[in-house]
This record gives C-alpha cells, sequence and structure tokens, in this order.
C-alpha cells in the first residue's frame, strides 16, 4: 500500500525544511503522485478551500467546468481537471507542466486520482500544518507522520 508521509529535517545550513511526499510499497519514493497530487495540495496554501469545493461538487456531480479544454484549477502550473475528457469518472486528473513526465503538454501523462485520494492527501497535509503551528517545526524534527494512501 501507497504512503503519504510528512516530517520535517535540517539542511546543512541548519535550515528547517519539510517534506511532503508519497512512497510505494516497497519503500521508493512514488514520483508521479508527489508531483502531481502533493506539490498541488502544499502548493494550494492558502486557497486549498477554493479548490477542496471545486473538488467536492465535482464529486456531488454539481460541477460544470466552463471551458472542459482548460484546467478547472491551477498553481505554479499544476493543474486539476475536474471533468471529461481529461479526469476519468471518480477521478482528478493533475498534471505537472514542470515537469515532462507529468505533463499534459510535453507528451507526458498526467495523473488520476480518486475523489478519496484526493481528500486523505488535504487532511493530511493539513492536520500535519496544525501540528506545525501548535508544536513548531523544530519540535517536529525527526518525526515522521504517515498516512494510507487508499
Amino acid at each position: 500500500m501507497k504512503k503519504i508521509i510528512t516530517e520535517v529535517f535540517k539542511r546543512p545550513n541548519d535550515w528547517l525544511s519539510i517534506m511532503f511526499y508519497c512512497v510505494k510499497e516497497d519503500g521508493q519514493v512514488d514520483s508521479a503522485t508527489t508531483n502531481t497530487l502533493l506539490e498541488l495540495v502544499e502548493l494550494s496554501h492558502p486557497h486549498e478551500d477554493q479548490l477542496e469545493e471545486l473538488v467536492l461538487l465535482a464529486e456531488a456531480d454539481r460541477y460544470v467546468s466552463p471551458n472542459p479544454a482548460l484546467p478547472d484549477w491551477g498553481v505554479n502550473d499544476i493543474n486539476i481537471w475536474l471533468g471529461a475528457p481529461m479526469a476519468r469518472p471518480g477521478h482528478v486528473c493533475i498534471a505537472n507542466e514542470n515537469t515532462g513526465d507529468y505533463s499534459s503538454e510535453e507528451g507526458g501523462v498526467p495523473q488520476q486520482f480518486t475523489y478519496e485520494q484526493f481528500k486523505v492527501a488535504m487532511k493530511h497535509w493539513r492536520k500535519f500544518r496544525d501540528h506545525i503551528a501548535t508544536d513548531g517545526k523544530e519540535n517536529l524534527l525527526g518525526q515522521r507522520y504517515e498516512v494510507v494512501l487508499p
């Protein structure tokens, strides 16, 4: 089973940084999920409520894209489509135009995620940010927070 992981680590210059990534069953980093879904979730702050609302509308079958040829939302060249033709039924489609492998424009393969996977990633990221706000990065150093990605 895949896992989403968040942790704080110390850089050589003593700066504290956050890692938000996904690993496969074998423990190797899942770059497809990390560079699309998780990067979108992380970079969407402070507008993640708007993104989450759009996804919930799509899940309830109450969202109609104003232009299905264009992404429904995006941040820093990471785009999400909530309906056909890009997103499969029950899924969101996410492309990272900064990486050829997952680009929608450079022959890459945008990634498909279920609504549940999107919600799990969003909830995990928010929970980790709450830990940082409450405890501070320095107190989370060396702690690893994991959640199963269904």
